[in-house]
């Protein structure tokens, strides 16, 4: 099979079933005011939704991710001065939850499971969009290469 075109191929597959998800989860809701800027270490800076799906993406991502595997991954990306809140984490994995459930057609691509801690993804195609951006010049990330 020809490289370039599998390389296409799973371009195309990305931008046109994850991407729409992964932009609208990282817009986060409507902003009454104007959104902090978080700073990487990179020297770049993305609002806190960005920010939380960059962590993920960057440990996996995977199907089932902790609060605590969230938190370290934010360590290594943010400066301190930029990490947010326990409790600004965990809204804004409430608000995407939220928004996969009212602005996301079909079935929720993702939830925030307060009982257990955890952040589930269940579409595969969110899952195959946030890894393949970490390793391609994606529309709408900006997700550091491993």
């Amino acid at each position: 099979m020809d490289g370039k075109f599998l390389e296409n191929s799973l371009a195309d597959i990305a931008k046109s079933k994850g991407f729409p998800k992964y932009n609208k989860l990282k817009a986060g809701p409507d902003a009454r005011k104007k959104r902090q800027l978080r700073s990487f270490k990179d020297g770049t800076s993305q609002d806190k939704y960005s920010a939380i799906l960059t962590a993920i993406a960057s440990i996996g991502p995977k199907p089932r991710t902790s609060y605590d595997e969230i938190r370290s991954a934010l360590q290594n990306l943010l400066t301190s001065s930029s990490m947010p809140a326990k409790h600004e984490i965990t809204a804004a994995l409430v608000n995407m939850t939220k928004i996969a459930r009212d602005k996301i057609e079909g079935e929720p691509p993702l939830e925030w499971v307060a009982s257990e801690n955890s952040l589930v993804i269940t579409d595969p195609f969110l899952l195959f969009y946030m890894k393949w951006a970490t390793h391609h010049d994606a529309p709408g990330s900006q997700l550091p290469l491993n």
